[in-house]
């Protein structure tokens, strides 16, 4: 430790240096002072450029990342600069900074180390806790929507779902809020391989006119609500799930029996629903 002191004696500015757990912050004459936080200041102003990035993926200029994070513009550029030469950064021709492809790379493997369920499970239990309604997370496979994960209601009465159950992509309000957003050629093959095969009940959409004006309506509001498509009484709520790339992967679904989901009850489950979905993509690294 006496050497470093030595060393940094040679110094008029304020130094710190890491011995062991302990940083000490250094003056002039060799005096120091234990902190309790370990920061390196380098370190913080390059995390507040990536997070303003991270909030802007469009880009900003050096002036605009200079003023968001209250750095000075040199000072904004040196790190700038380090952040590209590693990839953390990425500087175009019009001297627009983007979040790099290194960020990419550790993101995903950050995910890799996380399930669906791992990610999904503690949003869905909370809005269970909150509405005593399931919640379900469902993904496409071709024609169809595959639950992978799911918090089941207290009720006694309760609409009935399972890992693994599968319903048309066509029908029921997690297969018609996917495919909502596929493209049209894709749209169409569901159209052809899955209205004739559809299981009927009272509120089945059947007429392909009719369910292409659903997913138009789907698309607008963002979410998509169901009403005994799948079930004689069942009504169902589904919002989209995004990954970091904006796609839709999966949706998320609360389902109940009609009695107890009501024209009234909708507008506020929707916003649970809809928010679950948010925060959830979010973790996914959806913007």
């Amino acid at each position: 430790m006496n050497n470093v002191i030595e060393y940094m004696e040679r110094f008029t500015e304020r130094y710190y240096v890491f011995s062991r757990e302990t940083w000490y912050s250094f003056h002039l004459g060799g005096r120091y002072v234990e902190r309790k936080t370990y920061t390196i200041q380098a370190i913080e102003r390059a995390t507040s450029i990536l997070r303003v990035l991270l909030s802007n993926p469009g880009g900003l200029s050096l002036d605009e990342l200079s003023l968001r994070t209250g750095l000075h513009r040199a000072t904004t550029y040196r790190i700038l600069m380090n952040l590209v030469q590693e990839g953390f950064v990425e500087r175009d021709h019009s001297t627009t900074y983007k979040l790099g492809p290194l960020c990419i790379q550790l993101g995903g493997a950050s995910l890799r180390g996380l399930s669906w369920k791992d990610i999904a499970e503690p949003i869905m239990n909370e809005i269970t806790e909150q509405t005593q309604e399931s919640v379900y997370l469902w993904v496409r496979n071709r024609w169809e929507v595959v639950c992978i994960a799911s918090s089941p209601s207290p009720h006694a009465i309760q609409h009935y779902g399972y890992v693994g159950q599968t319903f048309p992509l066509c029908a029921g309000e997690s297969g018609r809020l996917i495919m909502a957003y596929l493209s049209e050629e894709e749209a169409q093959s569901c159209l052809t391989d899955g209205l004739s095969t559809l299981p009927r009940f009272p509120g089945t959409i059947t007429e392909e006119d009719a369910l292409l004006k659903d997913l138009e309506g789907i698309r607008k509001k963002g979410y998509c609500v169901s009403k005994m498509e799948v079930s004689h009484d069942g009504v169902g709520i589904s919002a989209p799930i995004k990954d970091y790339r904006g796609s839709i992967i999966a949706a998320i679904s609360l389902v109940g029996p009609a009695n107890r989901i009501t024209d009234d009850c909708l507008p506020g489950l929707i916003s649970l629903v809809t928010d679950g979905a948010r925060r959830i993509s979010a973790l996914l690294g959806s913007m």
